[in-house]
């Protein structure tokens, strides 16, 4: 009873323990985790799946349709028919009514057809192989918006702790800065409104600190979601970002190469086959059939006795349908495919030009960022040794305290300047790495 207790106690004070540990080391670890965990992509996969049992489907339509037929017929009362009166050896011109069959009738056999020329089919066929082709890149077009995604909260997630603990050594200086206010104001050194001044700043500089603090833990929070984790799940991120840069990429791919517009390429053709396959509606179809059937006939209801015979029915043949006159259905339809195709060439135009903006504005933000991470790292580290410098001159009564916030707040602007640049170094930086990934040829996902 006393271990339980224990266990319990110990769930209680350390709540995480409830959950298993995740731990990440890099960008790459939680794409690979979320990829094989997030329902939407798993989804996504399911999705490819159902679009190629589609092809198979269309392509069962090519294939020999064999079944089973059979049929219990119940005549509540017998066809009639007239035939003429001089068969039956009476006067000519007259006609008598005479009923055929028996009232209970039982069969059964195998019915099968053969498309031989069936253009609507085979270009469902097309249709559904090219589906497919557009399933693909489809699904590679939501893993690279996922994988984006995650670049894009994992860096927001590290920059944002650094910028807390950062605030948190901001703070822990300015503690023992109003440690020093204090001691001034209660030998009369300090005056009240100084004195205040300082004490304003401290607030100001603990409320940064749960700022940042709340930013932090509203990102990993986002991140937890992206990653398929529950809110209270423990989330350790064991990178450490370092403010040097890395070794300089480039983007080596196209926007005709990325995922949206390869699957809006494969949509264009899909809607091509479409409008050929409307015009393709005038060819006649032929077709083959063949049908054999046992047959018996009764007029007890017991039609299995075996004293009754059985006639055997066998046909094949062959089956036209040419469509004449469709009502102008066919006419319309070859338009509004013809319609389809051109907004399908309209949107594949639009995404090229989209792409290609995202891809130049994304080079632009690298090569700024790379530019001012280098800038800002130099001023940063000067506002730092001035900031030093600025509290040694304050505790020796060389600087006012006006001179002090002038300094501090210099070293804010530029501590800010400065992770805002780191962080778009990183997210661009991981932004052109993940398109140069998804957009080799090969069929592989990457990250799986």
């Amino acid at each position: 009873m006393k271990k339980y207790l224990l266990v319990l106690l110990l769930l209680f004070r350390f709540p995480g323990w409830g959950f298993a540990q995740n731990s990440f080391p890099s960008l790459e670890s939680c794409i690979k985790f979320a990829f094989k965990n997030r329902p939407d992509l798993q989804n996504e996969r399911l999705s490819e799946t159902v679009v190629q049992n589609q092809k198979k489907l269309a392509s069962s339509a090519l294939l020999p349709q064999v079944k089973a037929i059979s049929t219990f017929d119940d005549y509540l009362s017998l066809p009639v028919q007239l035939i003429p009166s001089e068969f039956l050896g009476e006067p000519p011109g007259e006609f008598r009514p005479i009923q055929f069959g028996t009232q209970y009738n039982f069969n059964y056999g195998l019915e099968a057809n053969l498309p031989l020329i069936s253009t609507q089919n085979w270009y469902n066929r097309k249709i559904a192989e090219t589906e497919t082709e557009v399933a693909k890149y489809r699904k590679f077009s939501s893993f690279q918006l996922a994988a984006e995604q995650i670049a894009r909260t994992y860096y927001t997630v590290l920059l944002t702790r650094e910028a807390t603990a950062i605030a948190l050594e901001n703070m822990q200086v300015n503690d023992t800065l109003l440690l020093t206010a204090d001691q001034k104001f209660k030998s009369g050194i300090l005056e009240p409104l100084e004195h205040n001044r300082l004490k304003a700043l401290q607030i100001e500089t603990r409320q940064t600190w749960q700022d940042n603090q709340t930013a932090y833990e509203r990102n990993l929070l986002l991140l937890k979601n992206l990653l398929a984790l529950p809110p209270d799940a423990p989330l350790e991120l064991t990178e450490k970002l370092s403010d040097t840069q890395q070794e300089d990429i480039s983007l080596t791919t196209t926007s005709e190469e990325s995922n949206q517009y390869l699957a809006l390429q494969w949509k264009t053709r899909v809607a091509e086959r479409e409008w050929h396959k409307q015009q393709a509606r005038w060819a006649p179809e032929i077709s083959g059939y063949g049908r054999f059937t046992r047959q018996v006939q009764s007029e007890e209801f017991n039609v299995f006795a075996s004293d009754l015979p059985w006639f055997e029915i066998g046909v094949v043949g062959l089956r036209l349908d040419w469509p004449i006159f469709t009502g102008f259905n066919r006419s319309v339809s070859i338009k509004q495919a013809n319609l389809n195709r051109q907004i399908a060439a309209n949107n594949l135009a639009q995404q090229n030009l989209k792409t290609k903006q995202e891809y130049a504005e994304l080079l632009v933000d690298y090569r700024n960022a790379k530019s001012s991470l280098d800038s800002y790292r130099e001023h940063y580290v000067l506002y730092q040794d001035n900031y030093a410098l600025a509290m040694y001159k304050y505790r020796h009564d060389v600087y006012s305290t006006d001179q002090l916030l002038q300094v501090y707040g210099e070293k804010l602007r530029s501590q800010n300047r400065y992770i805002y640049a780191m962080g778009n170094y990183y997210i661009s930086r991981s932004l052109i790495q993940l398109k140069n990934q998804f957009a080799q040829p090969e069929n592989n996902l990457p990250y799986e």
